[in-house]
């Protein structure tokens, strides 16, 4: 802390009763009297230090700086007022000063552990991951064991795809303090990368349940973590086709933080997939388009919505609205030319649906498979869209259920709604029939109830089970 060493007896007195306002969090009554300080004392190193991390406190980093400068110009060796000009360097994303602020505070004063600590984030800020991380190592070697710096070595080491480290270190902390929300959180989020979404899910609700305790307690670093850890359980939910409760979770994300744009996204997405929750979706699509009129994602998914509306010249406005860009490759050209075919509009229609096929040949990601259905009759390039769709939507290769076959039979279920006077039974009806009965053991799913037509009964009887 700066002092007022060689000040007069009156500046000298002025000073600490303006250090003990500042103590006490009296912001203003303290700067009235720094000023009062500097105006009897225009070099006084303390108060102009002083007056500096006011501003910091006030969110004024500028100022700040100009502040703390003269007070190092009139005092260069104190540490503090180093460490405090890193400290508003670091706010205004000057990280690499920030950093040789922090490096000649410590070589004023080597065991300032809160410096270690910012210069660690500032290094982090700057994507200087390995000296940010040999920086961490500093601070446990100085404070072992000490729960930030352990979280903030375990994200550098997932910074640097060290993934299988970085989850260790975070299960090594969460051993000695399990209720770390942040630490929870982070590692829920390497989970999910490496597609454990069950495990993910299990974190993420951890650090939401002891991050809204924090909150409840007065913490403000909690309060800034829940929204993160809510939408973050919806992100693990939807993974799971938990929609249910995934729009629980992101009804509790959105009341923490209604302006949460990937929230309100997520939600849409999420609204989609439940009963009547289309035109929910719309109303959350739109309130994201609200604080992101121009983002690409959101006028896509509206478009897809308005689609599953049925309002197919609203759904074309939209994608009219959509910028130029790499968003068009990824079934944005296909829904629009499904739309352009049900709105009647053939313009062009041939080669577009030309260019269309030729993408899909080439792999791009471009239409889904029952859009293109319409539009290219080659089983070849339907295969090929189907196949790009899916490795896009289900990157996760199923699970098996860890336990041998051990059927007679292999067993082969068909489930569909149309096992009833409908083509798909006039064309399937036979194929199943065929199957060999000592090989083939075959269940069919029916969505509907049984049919009491010729057809129905044929397909009944060509299964082994009929549900």
């Amino acid at each position: 802390m700066a002092t007022a060493q060689e000040s007069s007896p009156a500046a000298h007195a002025l000073f600490q009763e303006a250090l003990a306002y500042q103590r006490s969090g009296q912001l203003q009554r303290a700067e009235a009297i720094y000023r009062r300080v500097v105006a009897m004392e225009p070099a006084h190193p303390g108060a102009h230090h002083l007056l500096g991390t006011i501003a910091l406190q006030s969110g004024a980093p500028e100022r700040a700086c100009e502040l703390i400068s003269l007070s190092i110009a009139a005092q260069p060796r104190l540490a503090h007022s180093h460490a405090d000009l890193g400290r508003a360097l670091q706010m205004l994303g000057r990280g690499a000063e920030a950093v040789r602020s922090y490096d000649r505070a410590l070589e004023l004063q080597p065991a300032l552990f809160e410096v270690h600590f910012n210069k660690a984030l500032a290094l982090r800020q700057m994507g200087r991951f390995d000296e940010a991380l040999r920086t961490c190592h500093t601070m446990l070697g100085l404070r072992p064991g000490f729960a930030a710096a352990e979280c903030l070595r375990a994200g550098l080491l997932a910074d640097l795809q060290r993934t299988e480290e970085a989850i260790r270190a975070y299960d090594r902390l969460l051993e000695r303090v399990p209720d770390h929300a942040e630490a929870l959180n982070n590692r829920g989020a390497l989970l999910l990368e490496q597609g454990r979404v069950e495990e993910a899910l299990r974190s993420f609700q951890d650090a939401l349940r002891f991050s809204s305790v924090e909150a409840a307690a007065g913490e403000a670093h909690a309060s800034d973590l829940r929204p993160g850890a809510a939408l973050n359980c919806a992100v693990a939910l939807t993974r799971l086709e938990r929609f249910t409760e995934a729009e629980s979770a992101l009804a509790e994300a959105l009341a923490l933080a209604p302006r949460n744009f990937p929230a309100l996204v997520l939600r849409s997405r999420v609204l989609r997939k439940l009963p009547n929750g289309h035109a929910r979706a719309l109303d959350s699509i739109d309130a994201a388009l609200r604080l992101h009129p121009d983002n690409a994602e959101a006028l896509l998914l509206r478009a897809e919505i308005l689609t599953d509306l049925a309002r197919y010249a609203d759904a074309a406005a939209c994608l009219i609205a959509l910028p130029p860009g790499p968003v068009l490759r990824d079934y944005a050209q296909g829904l629009q030319l499904y739309l352009r075919a049900t709105l009647c509009d053939w313009r062009d229609y041939a080669q577009q649906a030309r260019d269309l096929i030729a993408a899909v040949d080439a792999g791009r990601r471009v239409v889904i498979p029952g859009h293109f259905l319409a539009v290219s009759g080659s089983a070849a390039s339907q295969q090929r869209c189907a196949r790009s769709f899916t490795a896009d939507t289900y990157p996760q290769a199923p699970q098996g259920y860890g336990r041998p076959y051990d059927h007679d039979r292999i067993r082969v279920g068909y489930v569909s709604g149309d096992l009833r006077v409908h083509p798909v039974a006039q064309l399937l009806a036979g194929v199943v029939e065929r199957h060999d009965r000592a090989r083939f053991h075959t269940i069919a799913i029916s969505l509907r109830p049984a049919h009491s037509s010729p057809l129905g009964e044929r397909m009944r009887a060509a299964f082994d089970e009929f549900i």
